[in-house]
This record gives structure tokens, C-alpha cells and sequence, in this order.
């Protein structure tokens, strides 16, 4: 018989990696109620159908950029063609490891979240259901918000450049894609 770590000694990255989808979720809203970041239900549900509103565009998001790069301090990341459907594990467990790389110190959260994900639902103290594509733009709330479009509409808004563009827009890309078939 292999002789395999104690749980605790696992790092958060392979914690992670090792949910199952509905733990992986889980896991996202128990980071998130740890860092009272839920909002309430009427919250929710408009940001819900705003994060719907801009994942109708999906070909690009606006960000701050330097001045130099163009006259409207703004600049266009466009996302990568997601073609697969994604899981809602696996989108879940993209932004908990994005959130891992970007926020080192998170990683005690991560590892408790962890534990309490791999518990009975029970162990939310907030009831009731979080759309997933909140909960992930939530979790991302220092890179990106939604805000309204000159033209009207809402739209994404990346506050700044993160250190490593393409983690953000994979996350992003599976974002917008889970969003699009839930409308579909």
C-alpha cells in the first residue's frame, strides 16, 4: 500500500486540481463567504443579468493602458475562442488557481476553503444558490468589474494589466463562454 502525504501537507494548487466540480464550486463560494464578498439575493440577481448583458460581447475587454498605446487611456485585450463547453469545476477551479498565482498570501484561505468544500454542504453559513458567473467575477474584483457602456448596455472592465494576461483571459474566456450557454 503507497504511502500518500497527510492531507495538510498537500499544497493548495494540488488541493485544488484534486476537486471534484461540485467541490471545486464549493470551494469558490467558501472563499468568497470567507471574505464576505457575497451579496445579497436582489445584488446577485442584477449582477447576473448584467454579467449575461456583457458576456454578449465577448470579442474584447477594456482596460486602463498606458497613454502612450492610444489617445483614450484604453486599450482592447480580446479573449481566446473557448470552442468546448466548460464545466462549472472547471471554471471554478481556473479562478481559484488564478486567485493562487495572483494573491500568494490567500493561500491559508485557499487550503481552509479547501477543507470546508470536502464538508457537508451544510457548512455554508449563507443559503441558497450563487450563480457561479458572479461568484467568479466576485473573486476576480480587483482585476475586473462591470460597469456601464458609453452606448449604453454593460460591459467587462479589467482595472489593471494583471501579471500574467493569459491566466486572466483563460479565466475570462471560460467565463464568458459558460455565461453564453446558459443563455443559449
Amino acid at each position: 500500500m503507497p504511502d500518500f502525504p497527510p492531507l495538510a501537507a498537500l499544497t493548495a494548487q494540488t488541493r485544488i486540481l484534486e476537486l471534484d466540480d461540485a467541490d471545486a464550486v464549493r470551494m469558490l463560494r467558501v472563499v468568497l463567504e470567507r471574505q464576505r464578498r457575497l451579496p445579497d439575493p436582489e445584488t446577485a440577481r442584477d449582477l447576473a443579468a448584467h454579467l449575461s448583458e456583457a458576456a454578449a460581447h465577448p470579442l474584447a475587454l477594456e482596460y486602463p493602458a498606458p497613454s502612450a498605446h492610444s489617445a483614450t487611456g484604453t486599450d482592447r485585450l480580446n479573449l481566446p475562442l473557448v470552442s468546448q463547453p466548460v464545466s462549472g469545476g472547471d471554471l471554478a477551479r481556473e479562478t481559484l488557481l488564478y486567485l493562487l498565482t495572483e494573491q500568494p498570501a490567500l493561500e491559508p484561505l485557499l487550503l481552509a476553503a479547501a477543507d470546508a468544500a470536502d464538508g457537508p454542504v451544510g457548512s455554508l453559513t449563507r443559503p441558497g444558490h450563487l450563480d457561479l458567473g458572479v461568484q467568479v467575477l466576485l473573486a476576480l474584483h480587483e482585476e475586473v468589474t462591470l460597469e456601464r457602456a458609453p452606448a449604453g448596455g454593460w460591459r467587462f472592465r479589467v482595472h489593471r494589466k494583471a501579471m500574467n494576461d493569459a491566466s486572466l483571459t483563460g479565466v475570462l474566456a471560460k467565463l464568458v463562454r459558460t455565461v453564453s450557454s446558459a443563455r443559449s
